[in-house]
């Protein structure tokens, strides 16, 4: 009978109980549980897939670890990070994401920005807007990982942006480069924000009071887009019994 020796007040046993609450969970304590989350994006909902692995650090810690597959994320990204962030009379800007790609524990954001500047006789009025200048110039962007309210999210640390040929002179004479590489940056990470929101723990974790306190994105080789964090779940008397409700709801209380 499983109940019989679910929950000695141990975090090596309460690793072993949190194994059997999960039911993609792998044969053998060293294998890691493996489960998936679904972000809802503006495009669909995209699945992470994501292995959970459990290490009793003393009498009242467990230390845990897990890494996550974006795959899926990173081929949505393009297209759920390109769009239109201004349209004046007066000026045009719109941001194309062409790739993604992991470097290290960054994603690098390749791209292009394009800026049309109009003349504009009537504000009210969008059709009287007149053509002045157009561009169109490659961005490079790089976006680092964070953990905030137990959550994965993502942030633009730079965008760099460098108009070339008489254009890209004029615009950077005017300084407005550097204010549309702003406005860029301030763009994907509105839109970093809303979109991935928070890649979190399961349910059966959240309630255990689980603390991330480290990690961020990874490469997992070739350029594939993944994640690591890390953080302890402390063993008290409230999260043995969230425990116990867990493992009721699964049906491992049976005899």
């Amino acid at each position: 009978m499983k109940h019989a020796r679910a929950f000695p007040l141990a975090p090596a046993g309460l690793a072993l109980a949190l194994a059997w609450a999960f039911p993609f969970a792998a044969a053998g304590e060293e294998a890691p549980i493996r489960f998936r989350h679904v972000l809802q994006t503006g495009r669909g909902p995209v699945p992470v897939s994501m292995e959970l692995y459990l290490e009793a650090v003393n009498d009242d810690v467990i230390a845990l670890k897990v890494a996550g597959d974006l795959a899926p994320l990173q081929e949505a990204l393009p297209g759920l990070l390109s769009k239109v962030v201004e349209d004046t009379c007066t000026r045009r800007i719109g941001v194309e994401v062409q790739s993604v790609r992991a470097e290290v524990d960054s994603l690098r954001l390749l791209g292009r920005v394009q800026i049309i500047t109009y003349r504009c006789p009537d504000p009210s009025d969008l059709g009287s807007r007149q053509r002045r200048l157009g561009n169109i110039t490659a961005f490079d962007a790089l976006v680092g990982g964070r953990i905030e309210d137990n959550c994965l999210g993502g942030e633009v640390a730079e965008l760099s942006l460098d108009p070339k040929g008489l254009v890209g002179g004029i615009l950077n004479l005017l300084g407005l480069s550097e204010r549309i590489a702003r406005r860029a940056r301030e763009t994907i990470n509105e839109t970093l924000g809303n979109e991935m929101k928070c890649i979190e723990l399961p349910e059966k974790l959240r309630i255990l009071h689980t603390n991330l306190s480290s990690g961020g994105f990874r490469d997992f080789g070739d350029g594939k887009m993944g994640f690591v964090v890390k953080g302890s779940i402390n063993v008290r008397a409230g999260n043995l019994v969230s425990l116990v409700k867990v493992l009721a709801e699964e049906g491992e209380l049976r005899d």
